[in-house]
């Protein structure tokens, strides 16, 4: 019987590497997938309402796109080419600039002085998992890079 080795990253990205999709005649592997997805989804949710703002009976809804939607977009879509061209540390970068954008304009960004005026809408929601999906894979893909010393 063999001993139960422990979570191996290296192992993990190399199999979701190796299984690919072929989408209009561009190869995808599964982690490129996952960012494109996250990519897409972060575009769908800036036009969500994100939130929501009601005072003397008249409510108002935001999205993110009327902010700095554009601005995360844009990391979005470079982390993905980053990504599609493995260039993992700039990936790494963009995501994190990514993620910290969405977290501070989600969640951080309204003083807790309008808490009871303002509600967050699913565009806050999707963004942050979107972001957060993102995030997750170029630190997979940084982490086996720095492991094989690529």
């Amino acid at each position: 019987m063999e001993p139960k080795k422990g979570f191996d990253i290296n192992e993990f990205t190399d199999d979701l590497e190796k299984k690919e999709v072929n989408i209009q005649g561009y190869r995808l592997n599964v982690l490129q997938l996952c960012v494109l997805i996250g990519a897409v989804v972060e575009l769908v949710a800036c036009f969500l309402p994100m939130y929501t703002v009601g005072a003397f009976g008249i409510s108002v809804s935001v999205n993110y796109i009327q902010g700095d939607g554009i601005f995360a977009i844009a990391l979005a879509l470079a982390t993905f080419a980053c990504i599609y061209f493995h260039k993992a540390l700039i990936a790494l970068i963009t995501s994190i600039a990514n993620f910290a954008l969405i977290i501070y304009a989600s969640f951080l960004g309204i003083g807790s002085e309008y808490t009871g005026l303002i509600s967050r809408g699913i565009g806050a929601y999707l963004l942050a998992l979107s972001a957060l999906v993102i995030l997750v894979v170029a630190v997979l893909i940084f982490m086996r890079e720095k492991n094989e010393g690529r």
